[in-house]
């Protein structure tokens, strides 16, 4: 199966190979250009660039290269057109971009503990001086003094703290980052062909198709997709010695890093777009039926929950009917009462006349 899926890809690679590259060209480049940004001031581009100007790209760059087997020839035109429709109602959460960030976000802070501890333990190995660098660096922080603190981060032995802390950490998020979005990005061929469809039930009838067929897609995306996650550690590695070479700033390193990274998935970036539309054109006929599928699916909740409704309603009439008659049956034993003291009355008053 593996062996198909390379020969389909290589095939459409053949055919369109010079405009694919040349589009894989234009995404790295954007994000190089966003990473840049980190480098004179961290934040700009991976919280404000990345959302709205790569994402939007790399959407842009996949429905272009799917587009090429509908014969659909890119152009500038077609190429912002496919831009802004990923701030669309249909592509909304395509790539579930805002879990997918958090869990990163959330992936470097957990390991940053981790990583934290074995860099103290490196650097208390390496740098005798190491506590009194870091007694001076708490020093400058109560004393508010920025330039003691800014020198002191900048130094060889904090630098090399925050290298072996931070690095690896912002490594392991940008590895589930590329996973997960890549992963994701199968819906992005599916909605494609299913425009049509309203959001909700769009996601319904995905998440039904995926679900068949979860264990071959993992199986084929890892298959024909794992050189490229090697390219992108490599790169993220390379990256990361470099920019502690050159002296950069732990977040100036990260920039760099991510750089690299970016870089090296160039080389593999045309056969991945290709690996991914053959992998999910394989099992079309799966996505093709899920809205039948969802329909069903939708069906079969709506009646069971009638049955239910049903069941309560008739739950709820029956005990009405043991109430109105446990009501009857108290009227009628309280008149039966009221009748037999009315007559025990009548007995005493003729018992005193007597």
């Amino acid at each position: 199966m593996l062996k198909e899926i390379f020969k389909s890809s290589f095939k459409n690679l053949k055919q369109n190979w010079l405009t694919i590259i040349g589009l894989c060209f234009i995404l790295v480049l954007v994000g190089v250009l966003i990473f840049s940004c980190d480098l004179l001031s961290f934040g700009i581009g991976i919280i404000i660039l990345l959302p709205f100007v790569f994402m939007p790209t790399f959407f842009a760059i996949q429905t272009s290269i799917y587009g090429l087997r509908k014969e659909a020839f890119p152009s500038w035109r077609l190429f912002f057109r496919f831009f802004v429709s990923y701030f669309k109602v249909q592509f909304r959460g395509c790539y579930r971009y805002i879990w997918t960030f958090l869990m990163s976000v959330l992936i470097v802070m957990v390991t940053n503990t981790i990583f934290g501890y074995v860099a103290e333990v490196v650097c208390y190995s390496i740098y005798p001086n190491f506590n009194t660098i870091i007694e001076e660096l708490y020093q400058a922080l109560s004393n508010l003094d920025i330039s003691s603190v800014y020198a002191t981060i900048n130094g060889e032995e904090i630098s090399t703290f925050l290298y072996i802390s931070y690095l690896p950490s912002f490594g392991l998020g940008l590895i589930y980052f590329f996973i997960s979005l890549s992963f994701n990005s199968f819906y992005v061929y599916f909605r494609i062909d299913n425009l049509k469809v309203i959001p909700n039930y769009a996601r319904l009838s995905y998440r039904l198709a995926k679900n068949q067929i979860r264990g071959n897609l993992i199986k084929e995306f890892w298959g024909t997709n794992f050189p490229i996650f090697i390219l992108l550690i490599g790169g993220f590695i390379g990256g990361t010695l470099l920019g502690y070479y050159l002296n950069y700033n732990v977040l100036q390193g990260v920039a760099f890093a991510l750089i690299l990274a970016l870089s090296g998935a160039l080389l593999y970036f045309p056969i991945y777009f290709s690996n991914m539309e053959t992998i999910y054109l394989n099992h079309f006929d799966v996505f093709k039926n899920s809205p039948e599928l969802a329909k069903q699916f939708v069906m079969s909740n709506l009646q069971n929950e009638l049955k239910i409704i049903n069941r309560n309603i008739s739950d709820l009439q029956n005990s009405e009917q043991d109430n109105n008659h446990e009501i009857l049956n108290d009227d009628k034993n309280q008149h039966t009462t009221d009748n037999i003291n009315n007559d025990n009355n009548d007995n005493n008053n003729n018992n005193n006349d007597a």
